[in-house]
């Protein structure tokens, strides 16, 4: 994510490693960010949203509500 300094890598992760991972979160266009902190009953990182997350989860926010006309 270019503008907070955040490095993309645009390819798959084996879904394998995933509890493995700091932080885990998936994204679509209607829920924005969504933090996982479990997967098949154990926890991610350490069960609870990560700081980047958050980040990255309020950077989106701020980008749809300077962007996007209400209805």
């Amino acid at each position: 994510i270019t503008s907070l300094n955040i490095p993309v890598i645009l390819e798959g992760y084996p879904a394998d490693q995933l509890s493995e991972a700091d932080e885990v979160f998936i994204t679509s266009a209607s829920r924005g960010v969504m933090p996982v902190t479990r997967i098949d009953e154990l926890p991610v990182g350490t069960g609870v949203p990560g700081p980047l997350t958050g980040l990255i989860r309020s950077e989106f926010e701020l980008f749809l509500q300077s962007e996007v006309e209400p209805v």
